[in-house]
């Protein structure tokens, strides 16, 4: 009997990886999943390729070469392993944990605890297994055949089994600690989601850095000496020694047969922490199992007690951006709250704004200028603020097709009979709390260590007119009550509007910086320059104003209005194009 529930309990807990709670289908969620996991895989399989001319070189040409290269590559995948589940892991960051929908359902059941304990573990390593597969082994066969291609069979079976052994415990690490780490925030009153998308958002920008940076990790340089061949140098980007990829280098190199000294200690303590790593994330799940379960129980009760003083904050400043009309200030209020809140909401923001993080390492590493790339007005360095700015509008734009909550529709819908423009300034202010303001301080915080009070003083007003700009432009493409809706497939149009959100990206921050420094140069053309961005903001106001007062507040169920967004199923039959009522 404990066998037949061990298996049904861990097979719910494996099909809640692939569970959506952001208002998608299952069917949507697992196409997305598969195409991260397209993303993710792609890239390793390609660099070995891409690098097989390098070592045919150093094969024929510089044989003393080979080994360096091959380190340096393992290297590369070593990270990318680590990367890549880590950022898998994020995705399904509410899986690791038990969440309020196990404490609805298990909690009354006379089920014992740890046999939920183990089908959960179960699920988790059934989960690793298949990540560590389908990443490492892509990337280990073409990895040791092009690094082994001038060897034995025996050499590159031993190659290939180094890359499983050492890249499997790296991932293991990994997502052993990030167990362990849910198992810990779970514990936590107040937080959680925002802790969360912090986290997610931290992997997902390394993966993006690390798919971006990698092309330029690498360096080759020749040195010729008169009278002998050229002499070639590999030289890697740093890594800091205290890097998890070093311990896993010397456990690669171990396998492999070609370690030193130095290398056999390196492995030694990847096998010990891989160790400590799983039995940490064993016994935290086990320890916080019951307490995890009276929390979940208890979370939506104590939330507000709880909340963040940031987040108290926030609400508070949109109140008071949205006017006197009660009915604005509570939108506000709302909104800014399901953000806050909401983890679903939440995920499309991290991931956003963590494009941008990457986009903007790139151009700061693109000058080679260091710390004095923050000493300087440069153009990387002062397109920092409208960069973070204009993604994680995206990323907002996005959340706001997610519904927050929407049995609490009825709310909104009675304090739209004062009127639907209302609710747009509301979302206006909430935006403004959430946005402009952290973008506004962030452009004075970038600009001060360059000691001008006069490029701090333009740079904070240019920002916070351009911001604000972005956020009227962003009220025009909305046409419904944020986190009101039921979720429409396909309705953000999020591919359809990415070459557009790429080209805004470039006007918005690298041109609008690039515009603002010539205009430096006069304070009459910069003043105009400011006088045109308000001038702009003002006639997007009274256009998104006006559209503002057609926002949508009821569902579209209830409104029934198109022949086209309505099915009814028949017996046998899907008769199209019915209406609900009259």
């Amino acid at each position: 009997m404990n066998r037949g529930r061990f298996d049904t309990l861990a097979r719910a807990f494996f099909a809640q990886f692939f569970v959506s709670e952001q208002g998608l289908s299952d069917d949507e969620h697992r196409k997305a999943m598969c195409g991260v996991m397209a993303f993710l895989i792609t890239p390793g399989f390609l660099i070995p390729f891409q690098l097989s001319g390098a070592f045919e070189l150093a094969y024929l040409r510089f044989p003393d070469m080979v080994e360096p290269l091959t380190r340096l590559l393992a290297t590369i995948f070593l990270t990318y392993s680590i990367v890549a589940v880590g950022v898998v892991a994020a995705l399904v960051w509410d899986g690791l944990s038990f969440d309020r929908r196990d404490a609805m359902v298990l909690g009354p059941l006379p089920v014992p605890g740890p046999l939920v304990v183990r089908a959960k573990l179960a699920a988790m390593a059934v989960l690793l297994v298949l990540l560590a597969t389908g990443v490492n082994v892509i990337t280990a066969l073409p990895f040791a055949a092009v690094a082994s291609s001038h060897k034995t069979a025996a050499a590159f079976g031993r190659h290939m089994a180094a890359h499983m052994v050492a890249t499997t415990c790296a991932v293991t690490f990994i997502f052993a600690t990030l167990v362990t780490v849910r198992a810990f925030l779970s514990l936590l009153r107040a937080g959680q989601a925002a802790l969360a998308s912090l986290l997610r958002f931290a992997l997902i920008s390394g993966l993006l850095c690390f798919t971006v940076l990698t092309p330029t990790a690498l360096r080759v340089t020749f040195q010729r000496v008169p009278g002998h061949r050229p002499a070639a140098h590999f030289q890697l980007a740093a890594i800091p020694p205290w890097s998890p990829t070093n311990w896993f280098l010397g456990l690669y190199e171990v396998v492999r047969g070609t370690a030193d000294s130095g290398y056999a200690h390196s492995a030694r303590i990847a096998i010990w922490a891989t160790l400590l790593a799983v039995a940490a994330a064993v016994l935290t799940t086990m320890w916080g199992y019951r307490r995890q379960l009276q929390i979940a129980l208890a979370s939506r009760a104590r939330r507000r007690e709880h909340e963040p003083a940031p987040a108290r904050a926030a609400a508070a400043l949109a109140r008071m951006l949205a006017g006197r009309s009660p009915a604005a200030r509570g939108a506000a209020e709302f909104f800014v709250r399901t953000l806050i809140r909401n983890r679903p909401q939440q995920t499309p923001i991290a991931f956003n704004a963590a494009i941008g993080s990457a986009l903007l390492v790139t151009g700061l590493l693109r000058t080679h200028a260091g710390i004095a790339a923050f000493t300087t007005p440069r153009v990387a360095t002062l397109s920092i603020p409208l960069m973070l700015a204009y993604w994680v509008l995206v990323g907002l734009r996005t959340a706001c097709f997610i519904p927050g909550d929407v049995e609490a529709g009825w709310v909104v819908r009675v304090g739209s009979a004062t009127g639907t423009g209302a609710l747009r300034r509301a979302a206006c202010a909430a935006l403004t709390a959430l946005v402009v303001v952290p973008a506004t301080l962030l452009a004075a915080a970038v600009t001060v260590p360059m000691g001008d009070p006069i490029v701090v003083a333009r740079h904070t007003v240019f920002t916070l007119l351009v911001v604000m700009l972005m956020v009227e432009i962003l009220t025009l493409t909305i046409t419904f009550v944020p986190f009101t809706q039921p979720y429409r497939p396909g309705h953000a149009k999020v591919r359809a509007l990415w070459p557009a959100y790429a080209v805004g990206a470039l006007l918005c921050t690298v041109a609008a910086v690039k515009i603002e420094k010539w205009a430096w140069t006069d304070p009459d053309s910069f003043r105009t320059l400011l006088l045109i961005v308000a001038a702009a903001i003002v006639a997007l106001d009274l256009a998104a104003s006006r559209r503002g007062r057609g926002w949508s507040v009821h569902s579209r169920e209830e409104l029934a209005d198109d022949s086209r967004d309505i099915a009814v199923l028949d017996i046998g039959s899907v008769v199209h194009g019915a209406h609900v009522g009259g």
